[in-house]
């Protein structure tokens, strides 16, 4: 079963000491890093994580994720700022070399399948470096990219 908020909090208040005073509840922030412990509490499914210390860093990363889906293809979390987002792609121009990144909005929950409003209301597109500065303001990035196993528990890649 997935794990709820709070079942998560208790995970997090137990295993991880810098949330040894976290508040059963409360609407404390669950970020990257911890979504990464959790994948690996729950799942067995360690995580790579890159911190970058503002969004202008993204592009830099631009190789990393790309190898990341070709060769893994797991989903990306990012915490963006105060925001949370889910990347599943990446696109480098072949001309400028400018980076887009599939994403979408963790927060949806619709089960409408009408994509055309699925687009309208931002809840997946293409974004570039740009966006992630806007959003992130001075705040730092971070991407929590996740391993799939073998059936035999080594790591793919």
């Amino acid at each position: 079963p997935v794990p709820s908020i709070a079942d998560i909090q208790r995970l997090l208040k137990k295993f991880d000491l810098a949330h040894e005073n976290l508040e059963i509840g409360s609407k404390a922030w669950i970020g990257t890093v911890e979504g990464s412990y959790v994948l690996n509490w729950y799942l067995h499914v360690p995580s790579k994580l890159l911190h970058l210390t503002s969004a202008s860093d993204l592009p830099s990363h631009a190789a990393t994720l790309k190898e990341h889906f070709d060769s893994v293809g797991s989903p990306v979390m990012m915490g963006v700022g105060d925001y949370a987002y889910t990347m599943v792609g990446i696109s480098v121009d072949s001309e400028t070399g400018e980076a887009a990144f599939l994403i979408v909005d963790p927060h949806y929950a619709g089960d409408d399948g009408d994509i055309d409003k699925i687009l309208d209301k931002n809840w997946i597109g293409w974004k570039k470096t740009n966006f992630f500065e806007k959003t992130a303001g001075t705040k730092f990035i971070n991407l929590a990219l996740p391993q799939i196993c073998t059936e035999g528990g080594d790591l793919f890649v």
